[in-house]
């Protein structure tokens, strides 16, 4: 019974998380198509008016570490990186199941090892409010910093979920072959 209670409640924290990224994606989302609006205004006030618009180039550097890591959960999720079938082609199904459990796994581990590595370095940027930028446009760094971290440790335990899922379907072929 307890089994069941926390399969449920996995299920439930799982549900949430995946919703809370396709959250993240559609922020992401509109922030792009507002980052797109923003350069062009830029281009064209730079060219036509002769006037560009202060900050762009820090915006845009902050935005695009920004929206990668607001994709990447969704992204992760729903499977939709590009992958390289080659040598899942070359060396059959029996691989195709084995990479079904290591692929995840690498991916997690490189995702907390980011994590990890810049978990500091955020926590720095709002201890000391770091910003970005000279002159009259500064663009405040902490916030990207945690874009950073949160979507890698929201990326990592994704790809553990689909680890735990490759290592019982493993499991479960094995069960079946004896």
């Amino acid at each position: 019974m307890a089994q069941s209670q926390t399969g449920k409640l996995f299920s439930t924290v799982l549900k949430a998380l995946v919703k809370f990224a396709s959250g993240l994606n559609a922020v992401a989302t509109i922030w792009t198509f507002m980052l797109v609006f923003f350069v062009t205004a830029d281009v064209v006030g730079r060219f036509v008016f002769n006037h560009p618009i202060t900050g762009t180039p820090e915006i845009v550097q902050g935005s695009l570490v920004g929206l990668a890591f607001l994709y990447l959960p969704h992204t992760t999720w729903t499977g939709r990186q590009i992958k390289s079938d080659l040598l899942q082609s070359l060396l059959g199904l029996k691989f195709k199941r084995i990479m079904k459990f290591f692929s995840p796994l690498f991916g997690m581990a490189v995702f907390l090892l980011i994590a990890y590595t810049n978990w500091y370095d955020m926590m720095e940027a709002w201890r000391i409010g770091e910003w970005e930028g000279e002159g009259t446009m500064r663009v405040p760094v902490a916030p990207f910093r945690t874009i950073l971290v949160a979507g890698s440790v929201l990326t990592a335990v994704f790809y553990a979920v689909r680890c735990y899922e490759g290592a019982l379907e493993l499991v479960a072929r094995r069960e079946k072959e004896d």
